[in-house]
């Protein structure tokens, strides 16, 4: 998890640090990236990057989804588009 040279509206909070051990009764929400900018296609842009950058070592997780799942939401002009995406996703699982 990436805690220096974060890009400015990057916000990385977690209560892990390298080195500490995760047992298998761990919370499966380990650290939340977090981002801001002017805009939301801005936002989102922002969230890709550094999502890109994101490392979790040891564990599987779901990042490459979630960068896809951003890519997509830059065309979402609606809730009706997004609720068909969420939809089509969950169909998907």
């Amino acid at each position: 998890m990436p805690t220096a040279n974060l890009e400015e509206g990057v916000r990385v909070d977690s209560g892990v640090v390298s080195g500490n051990d995760i047992s298998s009764f761990y919370d499966p929400m380990i650290s939340k990236l977090i981002v801001h900018a002017e805009s939301r296609p801005a936002a989102l842009r922002k969230l890709e990057r550094a999502l890109r950058g994101y490392q979790v070592a040891g564990l599987s997780n779901n990042i490459d989804f979630l960068i896809k799942i951003v890519q997509v939401s830059l065309n979402f002009r609606g809730v009706k588009e997004a609720i068909t995406f969420i939809l089509v996703v969950s169909c998907l699982m």
